[in-house]
């Protein structure tokens, strides 16, 4: 592994924790108030979701399938002989915990909901359209296995087409065709092949300044779409255009982040991440059922409400990871993705 590839291997471990942090946020939607709150709080709330939720923490699953494309070739390299030994590898890092936590939450369902086996069987992977499966947030694992499995023939098609099939899905993407995991995973690939190294001279020179301006108008843009100043029909086209600039500004903060030892901690935190990753939607689900029949429906105590919640789904997914690290390590690992065992 040469400089470059290593810096870009620190900062893609150094970001997975962050973005994962995004993703926490992201799903902290202020939908659940609505009928609680006062007007006043409504609009407070609305602001943070529209800059926010929806806003720039847009670009974390975007992210997430960019970087990895990028280490699916980069494992390995890119010939289709290594495929057997990649597939085994993301059988014990996707598949095996996507088992786990999906059946741990079919029984819990079964077990509190009453639900039946035929009630919830079919969605342990529910793959149609942009349906997510039971353990929700897993449809990007699911998403990610599936990519997986067919990567060669992306790693044909950029090789083949260079930069034209990846123009051919920009601009599907663009159209509000639901390709995200597809494209994202597809540039990813293409980067690591060194087929959009123009491109990235460019990108370089307009960070952060250019990006910063950008990801900045798309914001207001989509307030502005909010409170119905401009027609709703260009808000998909917004949304598509907002993960770019947000990405770059992370991979030069990112860049910035690994020169410093005081954030070293980051780059270890990966097995953390997964596991925040998979615990905190459950978390979300029991603490909004029982906080929310106690929440104040005023401004302070609302806004409170919105930025603490995630605070203590964070701090309550590490005290448990803690604990199974320390007393139940084999667990963790299986959970995690992070058997000892399966090829490095």
């Amino acid at each position: 592994m040469n400089a470059i590839e290593q810096r870009t291997s620190h900062a893609i471990a150094w970001l997975r924790l962050p973005l994962m942090v995004g993703v926490v946020l992201l799903h902290n939607q202020y939908t659940t108030f609505q009928q609680l709150a006062q007007p006043n709080v409504v609009s407070v709330l609305s602001f943070l979701e529209q800059t926010l939720n929806l806003g720039v923490l847009r670009v974390c699953v975007p992210f997430f399938f960019l970087i990895s494309g990028y280490l699916i070739v980069s494992s390995g390299g890119d010939d289709a002989r290594a495929w057997p030994q990649k597939m085994k590898r993301r059988f014990f890092t996707l598949f095996v915990p996507y088992v786990c936590w999906g059946s741990l939450t079919l029984l819990a369902a079964l077990a509190l909901h009453q639900a039946t086996w035929h009630d919830v069987l079919p969605s342990f992977w529910n793959y149609h359209g942009q349906g997510t499966p039971l353990h929700f947030q897993f449809w990007f694992l699911r998403d990610l296995m599936c990519l997986s499995l067919v990567y060669p023939l992306w790693v044909w098609l950029a090789k083949g087409t260079r930069s034209l099939s990846l123009g051919v899905l920009l601009v599907l993407y663009l159209c509000n065709v639901p390709i995200l995991s597809l494209f994202y995973f597809c540039l990813g690939i293409s980067l690591r092949l060194g087929h959009l190294k123009r491109l990235q001279s460019i990108a370089a020179r307009l960070i952060p300044s250019i990006s910063s301006l950008l990801l900045l108008l798309l914001l207001m843009v989509r307030l502005t779409v909010f409170y119905q100043q401009l027609p709703a029909a260009i808000l998909p086209y917004v949304d598509a255009l907002i993960p770019f600039p947000a990405i770059l500004l992370l991979w030069r903060w990112a860049k910035m982040g690994t020169s410093s030892t005081r954030w070293a901690w980051l780059g270890r935190s990966g097995q953390f991440a997964f596991f925040l990753y998979a615990f905190h939607e459950p978390l979300f689900g029991m603490l909004r059922k029982k906080a929310l029949p106690l929440m104040d429906t005023g401004v302070i105590a609302a806004a409170a409400f919105y930025v603490l919640l995630p605070c203590v789904i964070i701090g309550i997914s590490w005290a448990v990871f803690r604990v199974l690290q320390l007393f139940f390590p084999h667990l963790l690992s299986l959970l995690t993705g992070r058997i000892t065992t399966h090829p490095s």
